[in-house]
């Protein structure tokens, strides 16, 4: 993987995790889904990278080849067409210069840019948690999993936004 379409990747994540100013464009709920699906191996991967040494080893979680897996990998290859315009207009909001071949970056660069970062931020101590939601989550379709995440960070935002705080992922409201 080329180190500008590894930055590219890592700077929509930071573009997504920033506090966001009126003029950024926000994502619907299907953008994000779509999102949601296409980085999920790679997050799924990092999760058992990380937890591989506090968990059983037949952690649902540990499975490379459960149907959650399978069945994120056939939902994020065919979510990948929908969620590239997504991804280049937030990075276009956020100043980056996205010439037409880093606009046509690959799903895999996008996807180990934020699952990366998203290894840096599990814990250990959550695990157990993680594990335990995911095998809960397993007999669903990827759609419904990250429709559920999605729920769960709009349930986030609005806590955000009573206390005060500025939205930290750029997600429409309504």
């Amino acid at each position: 993987m080329g180190l500008t379409k590894c930055i590219l990747a890592i700077s929509v994540l930071a573009t997504v995790m920033q506090p966001q100013s009126s003029k950024t464009p926000c994502l619907t709920d299907a953008e994000a889904t779509d999102i949601f699906m296409v980085i999920g191996p790679e997050a799924l991967r990092a999760m058992r990278e990380k937890c591989a040494a506090v968990l059983p080893a037949d952690a649902t979680l540990l499975q490379p080849t459960s149907s959650l897996n399978e069945g994120f990998r056939a939902a994020g290859a065919e979510a990948w067409p929908r969620a590239l315009p997504s991804v280049v207009r937030l990075m276009q909001a956020s100043g980056e210069k996205v010439s037409a071949e880093e606009s046509n970056m690959s799903r895999a660069a996008f996807s180990v840019g934020i699952a990366g970062m998203l290894k840096d931020m599990i814990k250990p101590e959550d695990c157990g948690s993680a594990n335990r939601l995911l095998t809960l989550l397993q007999p669903l379709p990827p759609s419904n999993i990250a429709g559920i995440l999605l729920e769960f960070i709009h349930i986030d935002l609005r806590n955000d936004a009573r206390k005060g705080k500025p939205k930290s992922i750029p997600l429409c409201d309504g």
